[in-house]
């Protein structure tokens, strides 16, 4: 059974159609709309999470774009990339006090300490990824890769506290290749102090519009046979 909203979003689509600019201008009020009445809606005690319809899905993101998603580092390589750098200075630093004066010792010491800074603080570790989630597609990938996936092409979709992975399927490949792509997008931000994994909530938000985006194109399909 359709909700209010998806009522509303169906009309809209009948009134003005996909391509109109004023088609997307009402459903962003929809949107805003489906906002205020869910935050009205989440003060009420809830015994369980109710199925959200795509809209309402959308409307309950907390952010719609990051800029700075990246893939944890592995602990291993974190455990041996520092125990190396930890002998090498070891290794220059006594180098530096058998063949040179204390305080040209210091001077090495305060020059690997600001390389050991560069490498941990300044260089970027691996590139940074962007996700922009709009109404009816998801952007995402490096500054130089950028992919788009419209949401009606999503059939399914895996999840953990670091990343997510959803699969599209393209009939329009089916007769050449294979028609199914899997995309992973981390949900690892990068930040001063290093790599944080999104908060639960925003998670959780991302999630429940993964699976409304699937549970619409279900509906779709069966309307159609």
């Amino acid at each position: 059974m359709q909700t209010k909203l998806e009522k509303q979003a169906n009309q809209l689509w009948e009134d003005f159609g996909e391509g109109s600019a004023k088609f997307w201008q009402k459903y962003e009020q929809l949107i805003k709309v489906a906002r205020k009445e869910n935050q009205i809606a989440l003060k009420r005690p809830q015994k369980k999470p109710p199925v959200l319809d795509l809209l309402t899905a959308y409307a309950l993101l907390p952010k719609t774009y990051y800029h700075n998603l990246s893939s944890k580092e592995p602990l291993y390589a974190v455990i041996t990339g520092r125990m190396l750098a930890a002998l090498l200075a070891s290794f220059i630093l006594w180098i530096a006090w058998i063949t040179m004066s204390w305080f040209g010792t210091l001077i090495v010491f305060a020059v690997l300490l600001a390389i050991a800074y560069a490498i941990y603080n300044v260089w970027p570790h691996d590139e940074l990824i962007a996700l922009d989630i709009q109404p009816d597609y998801m952007l995402f990938g490096t500054k130089d890769d950028q992919k788009k996936v419209e949401h009606k092409y999503i059939i399914d979709f895996e999840k953990s506290i670091t990343s997510f992975s959803f699969t599209a399927y393209y009939p329009q490949l089916a007769i050449e290749k294979n028609p199914r792509r899997m995309y992973t997008i981390p949900l690892m931000k990068v930040g001063k102090t290093g790599h944080k994994p999104l908060s639960k909530t925003e998670r959780e938000a991302i999630f429940q519009f993964l699976i409304a985006i699937i549970r619409e194109n279900k509906l779709k399909k069966k309307t159609k046979k």
